[in-house]
């Protein structure tokens, strides 16, 4: 008999605000880690109200990037609006994690 407590979930969503610098780290590290604990196959990281990401910020991610690999789950950032893009894509992020720049408008 399996005991579904203990099989994994599907997914999960973060969806951190306002501007990601140092002093948001321990929470954010503390909520993905646990989302990956508790067995979550696919974290969504919704960045969407994100203003601002620091270096202290993209490595948390990175870590838990890292962290689902190990445990075979996929780590997502999306929306990753313009700007932020520019940062992922400074660093060479956008190349290591599961980014998605927001969708653009249909035009008719």
């Amino acid at each position: 008999m399996s005991d579904a407590s203990q099989e994994p979930q599907a997914s999960a969503l973060i969806a951190p605000a306002g501007r990601l610098d140092a002093s948001a780290v321990p929470a954010l590290a503390r909520k993905l880690s646990a989302a990956l604990e508790a067995g979550f196959r696919h974290l969504t990281v919704d960045l969407s109200q994100v203003t601002y990401i620091s270096s202290s910020v993209l490595r948390c991610l990175f870590l838990a990037h890292r962290q689902a690999d190990q445990q075979e789950s996929y780590l997502k950032l999306v929306p990753v609006h313009p700007g932020l893009m520019d940062t992922f894509e400074l660093c060479g992020f956008d190349r290591i994690l599961h980014c998605s720049p927001p969708s653009l408008p249909s035009v008719v």
